[in-house]
């Protein structure tokens, strides 16, 4: 069986400590070097699992799936000074967390790793990757040799990234540069990813963990790509949780609750939802206008006693907003409670959504995105044009050049068709320059 490649601290040489200290059990030098490459790799799949101080959640019951006493190398890990662990866990939700000691928190290196059995675990296709990647073939098949990377600039982009983090005192900067450095090397070296969650029905694939800046540096067979972004596409569809037409039970092609999330449906008191969303539509107006207009530029200029390092960055703005969208109702901020007041009607819908659960609106909106971006616009796109590379990113889809307009024209169709909603795109380009900081 072909080795697969893991990665661990350079500094890092097992041989040597297992000579000067055996484990007191029978071992496979390869189950600690994956254990040591997850706690890179669970971070560069989802950043948001690493916490302020570093530490990363290892599952413990997909960890035994792998390796059956990783509980054995976990200890004798953390007894020879590479792992430190936080010992904070809540059975069934919350799993205890892992890092590097400071000795070892240093660029990682890749190391090959032959054991058969671990290989095959590893790289176990459930039923369900499978009927996905056949489901979405017409964006699995563009991952090929055809999609690269110039790596070498790239990494050199993380280094300046990686200096700048640690003169601003940013949070675990060497972390946040393996993660990064981990899902560039694996682009590069074709170790594809390609994932359907069944939560939202989101497509995870190397591009979608990819730090932004670094798609300048993608191209397929030598061209460019641009990509084809919603613009605020979370509080652009979340207007059709204000449309009456969203808790309506029809047979149109039209989007429904009952159709994009039929379990919460049944949760929901529809009836009064409905009802309320009905005799709201005058109050919902302000915050369209504020949507279809610039959202952040109008939080900007009607929020109140927020810094102006705050509201001069749209990135904190769409964290307020993504803070009203995702956030539990029980969390309130100044900056929520001020959201409430410019607009009461439209944040009772939201918070009704999520009074069933917290993560129910996020849920529901990304079901929307998927199904809009992923089985509508991106597959209509691909069966007319089936020689152009095509890969999507959330809320966006990226194709050469020369098809943009055609693309655009379909994916607004489709926006308007399926939700009622006329979007705004923003083309971007997909070249080093400048501005970005990306030569």
């Amino acid at each position: 069986m072909k080795s697969l490649i893991q990665y661990i601290p350079a500094n890092l040489d097992l041989d040597a400590l297992f000579n000067e200290h055996p484990p007191g059990f029978k071992y496979h030098k390869d189950d600690f070097v994956y254990i040591l490459n997850l706690i890179t790799e669970v971070p560069s799949k989802d950043k948001e699992l690493i916490d302020k101080y570093g530490y990363v959640p290892l599952n413990a019951e997909l960890l035994q799936k792998k390796i059956r006493e990783y509980k054995k190398h976990l200890e004798y890990l953390i007894k020879q000074g590479v792992l430190e662990s936080n010992n904070s866990y809540v059975p069934g939700k919350k799993s205890r967390g892992y890092r590097f000691s400071s000795r070892y928190q240093t660029m990682i290196a890749p190391v090959p790793i032959s054991k058969s059995t671990l290989i095959k675990r590893i790289r176990a296709r459930g039923k369900f990757d499978y009927n996905m990647k056949r489901r979405y073939d017409y964006l699995f098949k563009w991952f090929d040799t055809g999609l690269q990377i110039d790596c070498e600039k790239a990494a050199r982009f993380l280094e300046r990234r990686y200096v700048q983090d640690r003169l601003n005192l940013v949070d675990n900067p060497e972390s946040k540069m393996n993660y990064r450095l981990m899902n560039l090397l694996k682009l590069n070296d074709e170790d594809w990813r390609f994932h359907v969650d069944d939560t939202a029905g989101r497509l995870h694939t190397n591009l979608t963990v990819l730090k932004r800046e670094l798609r300048s540096y993608l191209t397929y067979e030598g061209n460019t790509l641009t990509s084809l972004d919603i613009k605020c596409s979370q509080p652009t569809l979340s207007l059709l949780v204000l449309d009456p037409r969203f808790y309506e039970k029809s047979k149109s092609d039209f989007a429904t609750i009952y159709k994009v999330y039929p379990s919460l449906a049944k949760n929901l008191n529809i009836d009064k939802l409905r009802l309320f969303v009905n005799t709201r539509q005058n109050e919902f107006e302000a915050y369209r206008e504020a949507v279809y207009g610039d959202l952040y530029e109008y939080l900007k200029m009607n929020l109140s006693g927020l810094s102006k390092s705050i509201l001069d960055d749209r990135d904190k703005l769409k964290e307020l907003t993504f803070s009203v969208l995702y956030s539990d109702n029980r969390y309130m901020p100044k900056t929520k409670k001020q959201f409430k007041v410019l607009f009461p009607e439209v944040y009772s819908v939201f918070s009704a959504y999520k009074k069933i659960d917290s993560s129910a609106l996020a849920a529901l909106l990304q079901k929307i995105e998927a199904e809009l971006i992923l089985n509508r616009a991106s597959k209509i796109f691909a069966k007319q044009n089936p020689k152009c590379p095509i890969f999507t990113i959330h809320d966006s889809i990226a194709v050469l050049p020369t098809f943009v307009d055609s693309c655009s024209e379909i994916l607004l169709d489709q926006a308007e068709q399926y939700c009622g909603l006329k979007v705004k795109l923003k083309p971007e380009d997909w070249i080093p320059n400048k501005k970005n900081g990306t030569l």
